[in-house]
C-alpha cells in the first residue's frame, strides 16, 4: 500500500618570435624580413578573428538569493485612488522600502560570472562600465497602474506596486562584480545591490473588515547582471528567477492594518487556517476536513460582509484547488473548497453575510479519487472578507 502526505509548500597568449639576425649574407635577407612579415600578419588575424562574449551571472543554486519578509503594523487604509483602470483602490499604510542591509532581509548564495553567453568567442571578462542591469518581476501583471506605477497581482483583492530603478528595463551603470575591477569568476549573492532600493506598495480592491493582510509566499523576480561587449542592450525581455543572478522571494508575511474585526481560527494562528489530511491511501482516497473561522467585530451596526475563497485554477473542470506535489509539480490532485456560514447555513465559495460582532464560518476541504503519485501534496487558498 502507498501513502502519501497533505498539508496545506580568456587565456593569455604569448608569442615568441626569435630570428638570429647575426652572420646574415646579403641573400638571406629578404627570406628573414619576408619570414618576419608574414609572422607578425599572422599574429594580426589570429587577434582580429578573436572577441569578447557577452555573458550574464547566473546564481548556482536556483533556491539562494534574496529572502524579504514584509512587516507593516498598524498600517491605516488610504481614501479611495483611482486606477488607471476606473476603479477605487485603498492603500495599505505607507509603502515599505527593501533594503539590502535591512534585517528584514537575508541573502545567500554564489553566482557564477559566466552563468549564460551569447557570443560565438570568449576571451574573459568585461570592464565595470559595460555592465547592464534588470530587475525581472515574476508575479503576474494587472495591465494597469494605479498612482501612475505599475500594478501587479497578489490576490483577487490585493495588489502590489513595485519601484526601483531597473523595473522591466535594461540599465546601463558601471558595477564590479563579474567585471575585470574584480577579475573572478564567482561572486557572492550578496555582491549584487545595484537593485535596491526597491518599493513595494500594497492596495486591495475593497475594504477588508479584518486586521490582517496574508502576503503568501513567492517569486518577487530575479535581478540579472549582465556584460556586454560592446556596451548594447542584452537581446531578452524576460529571464526566469532560477537563471537569474539574484532571485528576489519574498517570504510569507502579515501586513497588520487598523480594523473593524479580529480573525481566530481553531488552528490557532490568527492569518492562517491549515487544514491537514494527514496521511492517505494514494490508491483510494477520500477525506474530508474541516476548521473554522471565527471573526470578532465592533460594528455599530449589523453590516454586509461578502466571503470568498480565492485560489488559481488549472484545468480541472470542476474548478477545485490544485494540490501540488512538493517533489514533482507536475503531480496533482484536487481539493474541493467550501464555506459554511454556521449560523445560516449558507454555504458556497462565494456568498454574502451579516455581522454584527460575531460569525463563525465553518471551511471545508474534500480529497477525493484514486491511483495518485505518492508524495506531499500542498496548495493555498484566500479567504477574504470584505465590505462597502
Amino acid at each position: 500500500m502507498r501513502y502519501f502526505k497533505m498539508n496545506y509548500w580568456i587565456f593569455r597568449i604569448n608569442i615568441y618570435l626569435r630570428n638570429k639576425f647575426q652572420e646574415i649574407k646579403f641573400p638571406n635577407v629578404f627570406f628573414y624580413n619576408f619570414k618576419l612579415i608574414l609572422s607578425y600578419l599572422s599574429v594580426f588575424l589570429l587577434f582580429s578573428t578573436y572577441t569578447y562574449a557577452d555573458y550574464a551571472a547566473v546564481v548556482k543554486n536556483p533556491t539562494s538569493g534574496y529572502l524579504i519578509r514584509l512587516t507593516s503594523n498598524n498600517a491605516k487604509i488610504s481614501d479611495p485612488v483611482i486606477g488607471s483602470d476606473g476603479k477605487n483602490y485603498y492603500r495599505i499604510g505607507n509603502p515599505i522600502i527593501i533594503q539590502e542591509n535591512a534585517s528584514s532581509v537575508t541573502i545567500s548564495g554564489t553566482a557564477l560570472c559566466m552563468g549564460k553567453k551569447w557570443a560565438p568567442n570568449f576571451q574573459g571578462l568585461l570592464e565595470a562600465n559595460n555592465a547592464f542591469h534588470r530587475l525581472f518581476i515574476s508575479i503576474p501583471e494587472l495591465g494597469i497602474k494605479i498612482e501612475g506605477i505599475n500594478a501587479y497581482r497578489i490576490n483577487n483583492n490585493v495588489a502590489v506596486t513595485i519601484e526601483s530603478k531597473m523595473t522591466n528595463k535594461w540599465v546601463n551603470m558601471s558595477a564590479g562584480a563579474c567585471s575585470t575591477w574584480l577579475n573572478q569568476l564567482t561572486a557572492s549573492v550578496s555582491d549584487f545591490t545595484m537593485q535596491f532600493p526597491i518599493t513595494v506598495t500594497f492596495y486591495i480592491n475593497e475594504k477588508i473588515i479584518d486586521n490582517q493582510i496574508v502576503i503568501a509566499g513567492m517569486d518577487l523576480g530575479g535581478y540579472v547582471r549582465a556584460y556586454t561587449a560592446k556596451r548594447t542592450t542584452p537581446p531578452f525581455s524576460s529571464w526566469p528567477i532560477g537563471e537569474s543572478t539574484a532571485p528576489m522571494r519574498l517570504a510569507s508575511s502579515v501586513l497588520n492594518v487598523d480594523s473593524s474585526c479580529k480573525t481566530t481560527t481553531s488552528t490557532g494562528q490568527a492569518s492562517t487556517l491549515n487544514l491537514k489530511h494527514g496521511h492517505l491511501n494514494s490508491l483510494n482516497y477520500d477525506s474530508l476536513v474541516t476548521e473554522k473561522v471565527t471573526y470578532n467585530c465592533t460594528f455599530s451596526k449589523s453590516t454586509d460582509v461578502r466571503l470568498r475563497l480565492d485560489y488559481a485554477t488549472d484545468g480541472d473542470p470542476q474548478k477545485r484547488l490544485p494540490m501540488i506535489n512538493a517533489t514533482n509539480n507536475e503531480d496533482r490532485i484536487y481539493s474541493e473548497l467550501k464555506m459554511v456560514d454556521e449560523s445560516t447555513g449558507q454555504s458556497g465559495t462565494d456568498f454574502k453575510v451579516n455581522i454584527k460582532d460575531l460569525k463563525t464560518i465553518t471551511i471545508s476541504s474534500h480529497l477525493q479519487g484514486k491511483n495518485a503519485v505518492a508524495g506531499d501534496y500542498r496548495g493555498s487558498a484566500w479567504l477574504i472578507a470584505t465590505f462597502d
